[in-house]
């Protein structure tokens, strides 16, 4: 029995908010997820990024000067596809933007999933591979002693539902570097 203007709630109410409810978790969920996916995509971004610019780093650290402003100096020795660098590779030497579409000996590495080298890559992604990084460099014919350098990282995956679910394939850099007298 209950006192005058005392009631409890109906069926139907109980029934109206457990479904808002529901409702309302339903959406958290969905937002939780697009989180997710968010922060992958942002993750990956920002790996390809540090590793082209890593890369560029590399390539502006070479020996592209003169000495004395009479005889060009130039690093034709270094090798940037193991890490450390070391000689015996293609340093500066010329070559075609092509380098950046194909896997071009003495102008790509690869990368895993975390942004570290990998060794033992040659032109064909050793097991663990994640990101592919390319490079080229080549002589601007309108400015003497000026090279452009390029960089590029995209992800060397299979895995094309990892690719659509964080919609981040890589990065890509481009610069300029003169000569100048030491």
């Amino acid at each position: 029995m209950t006192k005058h203007g005392q009631r409890g709630f109906s069926i139907i109410e109980a029934t109206i908010a457990v479904s808002l409810l529901a409702i309302g978790v339903a959406g958290l969920a969905q937002l939780t997820v697009a989180t997710g996916r968010a922060n992958a995509a942002a993750r990956r971004a920002t790996i390809a990024q540090q590793a082209a610019v890593e890369r560029m780093e590399q390539l502006r650290a070479l020996a592209w000067t003169s000495d004395a402003g009479i005889a060009p100096v130039t690093d034709w020795t270094s090798d940037l596809t193991t890490t450390p660098a070391s000689t015996g590779g293609a340093g500066l030497a010329s070559m075609s933007p092509g380098s950046l579409t194909t896997n071009t000996p003495g102008y790509c590495d690869f990368l895993d999933a975390e942004g570290r080298w990998l060794a033992g890559g040659g032109t064909r992604a050793p097991a663990g591979a994640a990101w592919v990084r390319r490079w080229s460099v080549a002589p601007v014919e309108a400015l003497s002693d000026t090279l452009m350098l390029r960089v590029v990282v995209i992800s060397s995956t299979s895995d094309q539902a990892l690719r659509r679910s964080t919609s981040i394939n890589g990065a890509s850099l481009v610069t300029m570097r003169t000569r100048r007298a030491r």
